[in-house]
């Protein structure tokens, strides 16, 4: 096991938020050649992992959640060129891959003593889920690389179906060939393209998109979806959001990571030659737009902090609650330093943690995710590891839901285990990137059996909300809750209604519930959300809590199948 600590971080004016994290090695009897991706089937169910080697394999670890193996036989054995930053760079799965077992690779080739990329397509063989068919190999696109530096390398689909392929500027230092502004050629692009069956007869063998943006104008390739890339060598889809993480290679002062929202339109150029992260690059090029005409980085980082971006993947997994919607990465040459983002909106929390000792990563060039959103990262020596959070969650949340009643938005959440919890942030939202506190319950502290909780929100503001927790522990350390979803358009104008009430009210901790119905259930609630006693019984059926503290109480009652919420007080 590989662990890290929280170090200090001098991101003004990003908020630092502490996110302790861990590296569990997985133990694989045979070794692995200068791994540079991981990735998954896409298919449910699957728990191996597709391992990408710069040497032209991909290899495949399986029983990944129980003992990790490397299978002997490679799934994919190709000739690659892997000269400096050349070889097998990406692998991506088909979205209906379960269904037509293609799979396309990024990888570069040799003519005569010339570099160029190659993407194709590949078929699993259908008698044998671990290998490649023979001879299933179909070009759909090779771009010639004036050097051997700079390819990009990465592929992926985005939620929209369609391939992106990054490419870098094409190589040497300083873009000498104008790539990254020069939008007639496909490098120092990210280019997208439709691999959807049928596949055009005659090559290419693909599609253009539609809403590519320069689809019309005779003097831009119609593959390319942005322009401004200087080396995006690794980049990923949040599979929730369906938001592109692109990392791009800085030069000599700036690492940057681009956030790019899900419907971001295409046409947007990212700066490079001209700019450098949020720097000047070059101020001779009479060519270069603003620096407020491009689309500008979310965070970059000096090079004393690391000198080649890996960048990451934004983890949906559910074994580390407290890094759910977080996008974690780290830099190759300083595999010592990951960093992990938390957006509120589009602003950026950012946490750069440090190894203590001499435990420090060596050479990370990629971080991936498995099937169920679990995140790895390889090391160029070959070792394969499990990213996790180091600590005990502090609290176990069994459930958490949403229900419209009659008074607003009741918000319930079990728990089936605590330690040194300390209080729970009920946060709303307009939208499931940004939220606002609304407010705060406070938490057992150390508990072994279920304690229900419950929260009444009697102003939703939009259509639909959007609800999660902040779960906070003694020590200030965090987890974040999923987050739900409620469709507030039936709620009531008039909210408090006389269909249902107590009485009297205040009382002793005796009353009735008074309504028009026969068959009553009952919830009482404190205001802390401790349930207090749930029943059911018939109209002034009556109830006895007087062994109750004086105080203020909550009754969620439930007639002919509505729900109506009381405040009373007990004298």
């Amino acid at each position: 096991m590989k662990q890290i600590a929280f170090l200090i971080s001098l991101f003004s004016p990003f908020i630092i938020i502490s996110q302790d994290l861990r590296f569990d090695e997985l133990s694989l009897e045979s070794s692995l050649s200068q791994p540079v991706e991981i990735t998954n089937s896409g298919i449910a169910g699957d728990d191996r992992l597709f391992i990408g080697e710069k040497t032209g394999q991909i290899r495949i670890i399986k029983d990944l959640e129980s003992a990790p193996f490397l299978a002997a036989d490679p799934f994919l054995q190709i000739t690659v060129d892997n000269r400096s930053e050349g070889g097998l760079l990406g692998i991506a799965f088909d979205p209906d891959y379960e269904n037509n077992g293609y799979f396309y690779v990024n990888y570069t080739f040799r003519t005569g003593d010339n570099m160029n990329t190659r993407i194709s397509r590949f078929q699993v063989d259908n008698t044998n889920p671990d290998t490649t068919l023979a001879g299933s190999e179909l070009s759909l696109l090779e771009i010639p690389q004036p050097y051997n530096n700079h390819n990009g390398g990465d592929l992926a689909f985005g939620n929209d179906g369609f391939l992106y392929i990054p490419m870098g500027d094409g190589g040497s230092g300083g873009d000498p060939e104008n790539s990254g502004q020069d939008s007639t050629t496909l490098l120092g692009s990210v280019l997208r393209i439709d691999v959807s069956l049928p596949l055009n007869s005659t090559a290419p063998f693909y599609k253009i998109p539609g809403d590519n943006p320069w689809v019309g104008d005779a003097s831009v390739p119609d593959e390319v979806w942005s322009i401004g890339w200087r080396n995006p060598w690794r980049f990923s889809f949040d599979m929730a959001t369906g938001d592109m993480w692109v990392a791009d290679v800085g030069q000599g002062a700036r690492e940057e990571i681009n956030r790019i929202p899900a419907g971001t339109p295409g046409g947007l150029n990212y700066g490079w030659h001209c700019y450098e992260g949020t720097l000047l690059y070059n101020d001779s090029d009479s060519d270069c737009p603003d620096y407020e005409d491009t689309a500008q980085p979310l965070m970059d980082y000096a090079r004393d902090l690391g000198k080649s971006v890996t960048g990451g993947y934004v983890y949906r997994g559910s074994d580390y609650p407290s890094l759910i919607g977080k996008y974690v990465f780290t830099d190759y040459v300083t595999s010592s330093n990951f960093w992990v983002i938390s957006m509120n909106g589009n602003t950026p929390s950012i946490d750069l943690q440090g190894f203590s000792g001499g435990d420090a990563l060596d050479g990370v060039t990629v971080i991936g995710e498995d099937i169920n959103g679990e995140l790895y990262t390889a090391e160029i020596s070959g070792s394969i590891s499990k990213i996790a959070v180091e600590g005990t969650v502090p609290v176990e949340l069994n459930s958490f839901a949403a229900e419209t009643t009659n008074d607003g938005i009741l918000l319930t959440w079990i728990t089936s285990s605590e330690i040194n919890s300390d209080y729970f942030s009920i946060e709303r939202g307009s939208d499931t990137e940004s939220f606002i506190e609304i407010g705060q319950l406070s938490a057992q502290g150390n508990s072994s059996v279920e304690n229900t909780y419950t929260y009444l929100d009697t102003e939703p503001e939009s259509n639909p909300s959007y609800y999660r927790l902040r779960i906070v522990d003694l020590d200030g350390s965090e987890q974040l809750s999923p987050i739900v979803e409620v469709n507030t358009s039936s709620l009531k104008d008039n909210r408090h209604s006389e269909i249902v009430h107590i009485s009297p009210n205040p009382n002793y901790g005796v009353f009735k519930i008074i309504t028009d119905e026969e068959k009553i259930d009952y919830r009482i609630y404190s205001l802390s959300g401790k349930e207090i006693l749930t029943g059911s019984g018939r109209n002034q059926s009556l109830i006895n809590i007087s062994d109750q503290v004086q105080g203020v109480y909550l009754i969620n009652i439930k007639v002919a199948g509505k729900s109506y919420f009381q405040k009373f007080i007990i004298m």
